[in-house]
């Protein structure tokens, strides 16, 4: 698994630590440093959540790991414990939480255990950061967690503790759940352990701080208040699978942005209700660019190429789709309208980056699931914007941002002006500038995903960006 890189000074010793808050073993972490800790073994009565106060302060937990320090300053800390090599090791499987406060009233800062990400036998090491202020007194208290799954040992283990001068600021909300919002005909498919599953996608944020990882939570149909949302799990990507999930119900779900500075307030919550994939889909409709679009608008990807999204419905009828067959044609080829597959879509979107100015595209999507393909779908086209009268500048050419419904863009020449467009590429604002830097009033458009064309002296750049 991954180590720690060194930052000022590596300081490495074996601690033993304590069976509770009250004697927790004193660690001493040098500022800007880095701290391995060879810990003794974790056993006692397993827990069945991380950051449960009531658990590590209850009289039958005899054998949990307790360790304490007191910063000098402001600071980050990561603390993060190498996970075994795999499922079958009988090396110690990490579970631990992180508090402040006192003994007899702890706060949890946050917890963190083994996870194996989208089902497969890779394991990520459990990490927690969070800012640190000077003359407070933190704890880090590890459990016996994963003895509920008979997995590890309470064999011998490290952790690592790392400061950086750096300190985090907050993440805000996500956005762009996949399911949409409100989705229904969600498709369920099976992953290679046959297992039904879902995949769940969103965006971060382009504003606050830089999120670390995100917590994941999902409603179950079958309780009580179907609606309640319960953790499970965290993940540093902006997608995971999450399996066992049931055909023809509603589900409730909520992605939740943290970083060492804590995590985002009012995020969103989201539902979708999944459909039946014993019959097979009817074909999918309302194509964004809608069928014989023309001068659709191309922006800028990360990759400076220029790029197109395109998004479409599944059916209200027929089966859930699974996964979308994706069809494209190549307009340089003999027949231009001839289609050729590109792969498969598990969403109702997809970005084709490579495309040029002035072009005729043909494209389909054929829904399908376990029952079979739609019959009957259409091919739809599109046509991208005239040839552009200036050459493209590169992605280090301008850099941009939203916040509190205004866009900032700052270029590295000559800012002339400003096209807008919604997400059918229709111009909705032109904003003369006439210098290197911009900030436009978002606060009349509707939420929702935007383009913005630069024109800058003897250059042109277009990018995406998000109205909330």
């Amino acid at each position: 698994m991954k180590k720690i890189t060194l930052l000022l000074m590596l300081f490495t010793g074996w601690l033993y630590a304590q069976s509770d808050c009250n004697n927790a073993q004193s660690i001493t972490l040098n500022f800007n440093a880095s701290l391995t800790v060879n810990a003794t073994g974790v056993s006692g009565t397993a827990t069945t959540t991380t950051c449960n106060p009531a658990y590590y302060t209850a009289s039958d937990i005899t054998s949990s790991g307790w360790y304490t320090f007191t910063p000098t300053q402001d600071q980050t800390i990561t603390v993060t414990s190498p996970a075994p090599a795999s499922v079958s090791s009988t090396d110690y499987f990490p579970s631990f939480s992180v508090f402040d406060g006192t003994c007899t009233s702890l706060n949890c800062l946050g917890g963190s255990l083994v996870t194996t990400p989208d089902g497969g036998a890779t394991l990520n090491d459990p990490t927690v950061s969070f800012v640190a202020y000077a003359n407070t007194t933190y704890y880090i208290a590890f459990d016996n967690y994963y003895a509920n799954a008979g997995l590890g040992s309470t064999n011998a283990f490290t952790f690592d503790v790392v400061s950086s001068s750096t300190v985090a600021t907050l993440p805000d909300a996500v956005t762009t759940p996949s399911p949409a919002d409100g989705a229904t005909q969600v498709g369920v498919s099976m992953n290679a352990q046959n297992q039904p599953q879902v995949s769940f996608s969103w965006v971060a944020a382009t504003t606050g701080g830089t999120p670390d990882e995100y917590e994941f939570y999902l409603s179950d149909p079958t309780a009580t208040d179907p609606t309640q949302l319960n953790l499970l799990g965290s993940t540093p990507n902006t997608s995971v699978n999450v399996t066992g999930i049931q055909e023809g119900e509603t589900y409730y779900w909520q992605v939740v942005a943290k970083n060492a500075a804590g995590t985002a307030t009012n995020s969103a919550t989201w539902s979708f209700t999944t459909g039946d994939s014993s019959i097979a889909p009817d074909p999918a409709a309302n194509p964004t660019p809608a069928d014989g679009a023309t001068g659709v608008v191309l922006y800028t990807d990360n990759q400076n190429q220029l790029s197109v999204d395109l998004t479409w419905e599944a059916a209200a009828t027929g089966g859930a789709p699974a996964q979308y067959e994706f069809y494209l044609s190549d307009p340089t080829a003999t027949d231009p309208t001839q289609l050729n597959i590109l792969g498969n879509v598990n969403g109702t979107s997809t970005t084709l980056s490579n495309v040029t100015y002035g072009t005729t595209y043909y494209w389909r999507v054929i829904p399908k699931n376990d029952a079979g393909a739609a019959v009957n779908t259409p091919t739809w086209s599109f046509t991208t914007e005239g040839t552009a009268g200036l050459d493209q500048a590169d992605a280090l050419s301008h850099t941009f941002y939203t916040q509190n419904k205004q866009l900032f863009i700052n270029t590295t020449q000559l800012l002339k002006e400003v096209n807008l467009y919604n997400l059918q590429g229709k111009q909705i604002k032109t904003i003369k500038v006439n210098k290197e830097s911009a900030q436009i009033d978002l606060s009349q458009l509707t939420p929702g995903v935007y383009f913005a064309r630069l024109n800058m002296s003897n250059k042109q750049a277009s990018f995406k960006f998000m109205v909330e």
